[in-house]
């Protein structure tokens, strides 16, 4: 599990949310190499976008990258896994999710 945060140049409220998916998908999309589009979601109070996609390698690993807002910082919150750890590494990357704080 990874996680990082990023200043803005822009605010990105409830209201502007949605301007920024496009480029957020795109993102992600060049990053794994294949289309992906986000899903909003809501975590620790936080509106963003949430992208589920297989990994590379190893064979069967799996990523949710979170991509999460506050004005202008950006957390983004990633937990990779294969399915021996799956369980695992869902359960805390769920608790992480909820009990991020905005600093």
């Amino acid at each position: 599990m990874a996680s990082q945060s990023y200043e803005l140049n822009a605010e990105v409220t409830e209201a502007n949310l949605g301007q920024f998916k496009p480029q957020l998908d795109a993102l992600v999309t060049q990053g794994i190499g294949k289309a992906i589009s986000g899903r909003r979601t809501t975590a620790a109070g936080l509106r963003g976008y949430e992208y589920q996609f297989d990994l590379p390698r190893p064979a069967g690993a799996r990523s949710r990258l979170a991509i999460l807002f506050d004005g202008r910082t950006q957390y983004t919150v990633n937990c990779q896994y294969t399915e021996s750890k799956r369980r695992k590494v869902v359960d805390a990357c769920g608790k992480a999710l909820e009990t991020l704080e905005a600093k």
